[in-house]
């Protein structure tokens, strides 16, 4: 009896030790180049500064949940005039000074056509530069350019494209989607529901459901 007890409390202090180990790894582990301390500081400023722009752009749910954002309806509300540009092998998405007076800025996004929902995140992500880089009801005066991955991207650009994710994607909302899966929530099932539901892209969900799973 005493060595199965000795036996046992030695497999629960190594997998104490396991885990342990795992906690700091990830703590410190990028996710596309923002770690998960930066994470949780900025959940808290999307939730206090920018969930009151895009709430009110979702459809609401008879359990009160929300689904997707309706991006160009924000983007109206900001009055920043969305187009459609000419496919590039580089840009992804820019935000521009606007040339007529009733509008702050212009957001040109090229969605690509192999990638269903890129163009909601591109266009959010050059929203989420208006918020924090211009600031509401503001004129752009300079530029922001979002450049397909692979190619040269600066920390800052990360850190938007996480505030993009988060946004369209709230914590909270997507955690009782993974509470609510009966299967892997990272299975490609879960993912394409999720997709449907947020109308995001991809590898946007799949980023956001192991970034709220950590997180937890």
């Amino acid at each position: 009896m005493t060595t199965i007890i000795l036996f046992i409390i030695l497999i629960v202090a190594i997998l104490g030790s396991f885990s342990l180990v795992m906690y700091f790894k990830f703590k410190t582990r990028l996710s596309n180049g923002v770690t998960f301390a930066e994470m949780e500081k900025y959940e808290d400023e999307i939730k206090r500064k920018y969930y009151k722009y895009v709430t009110k752009f979702r459809t609401s749910q008879p359990d009160g949940s929300y689904d997707a954002v309706n991006i160009n309806a924000l983007a109206n509300a900001l009055q920043l005039k969305v187009e459609q540009a000419s496919p590039s092998t580089t840009v992804r998405g820019i935000l521009v000074a606007a040339d007529s007076p009733e509008y702050n800025g212009i957001i040109r996004f090229t969605a690509p056509e192999d990638n269903q929902f890129s163009e909601n995140f591109d266009i959010m992500h050059e929203i989420v530069h208006y918020l924090k880089d211009v600031g509401e009801g503001k004129k752009v005066s300079t530029s922001f350019t979002r450049t397909h991955h692979g190619g040269p991207r600066s920390h800052r650009e990360q850190v938007v494209d996480y505030y993009a994710a988060a946004m369209a994607i709230p914590r909270d909302s997507l955690r009782k989607q993974i509470d609510a899966c009966h299967g892997n929530p990272c299975s490609e099932e879960f993912v394409t529901k999720m997709m449907n539901i947020y109308r995001q892209p991809r590898e946007t969900v799949r980023r956001r459901i192991n970034e709220v799973i950590f997180l937890s």
